[in-house]
This record gives C-alpha cells, structure tokens and sequence, in this order.
C-alpha cells in the first residue's frame, strides 16, 4: 500500500495511482470493496480501447484525481461502430454504485461474446 502512496514529483507528489481508472467506491473509502471494483476498472480500460481516450482526463495526476472526486461519469462518446451492447454493457460496469455492476468479469465476457456473436454472423 505504501508503494501505491509514495510521493511522484511528476505527479504533484500524490502518488503512483491511476485514478483514470479507479473505482469511486475506493477513491471516496465507502462500502465494501470486492470484484465488482475491478469491473469498473475494467469498463475503464475497455472505454478507452473503443475510444482511444481515457475517461477521465487532465493536464496532470491532481487535475485527473479533482475530476474524480468532483464531477460525475462523464457522458460517454463511442464511435458509432461500437454496438449498443458493448455500449450497454461497458456502462453497467461503470456503473457509480458496486451493485449496479456486473458481479464477475465472466459476465462482462459473456456480454461481450454474445454482442460479437450477433454482429459477426
């Protein structure tokens, strides 16, 4: 734990942290912390695969982190070839409260399978 919190210059000395993809529920200390954390990390990285940006952004690590505790989900822009179920699917793993999402990484890739099964074939 003290690795993730040891002061980064270049990061305005709050640490090593990746708040881009951090889950609310960790960042503001409240509820339980289980799987569905991790989903929601997931939906971060799987956003900014379609997307090519991150979620959340800003000019530096405190910038990003002030986003977070601030603002909300921002809209979510996907390009139009990404299918409404991915869409759907990645918005319930970034879902803002734990119980909203997915419980396991097994159904956001069943999700995900059955969306590509249905525009492959």
């Amino acid at each position: 734990v003290q690795h993730c919190w040891r002061p980064a210059p270049d990061r305005g000395g709050i640490g090593d942290r990746d708040f881009r993809v951090h889950e609310p529920e960790q960042m503001f200390g409240e509820g339980d912390i289980d799987g569905r954390s991790d989903i929601y990390s997931l939906g971060c990285v799987l956003y900014e695969m379609l997307t090519g940006e991150p979620l959340f952004t800003g000019p530096t690590h405190r910038a990003v982190l002030a986003r977070r505790i601030t603002n909300s989900l921002p809209d979510l822009a996907f390009p139009d070839t990404v299918p409404d179920e991915v869409r759907a699917t990645i918005r319930a793993a970034l879902a803002e409260a734990p119980e909203e999402r997915p419980v396991t990484g097994a159904q956001i890739v069943c999700a995900l399978d059955h969306s590509m099964a249905c525009h492959c074939s």
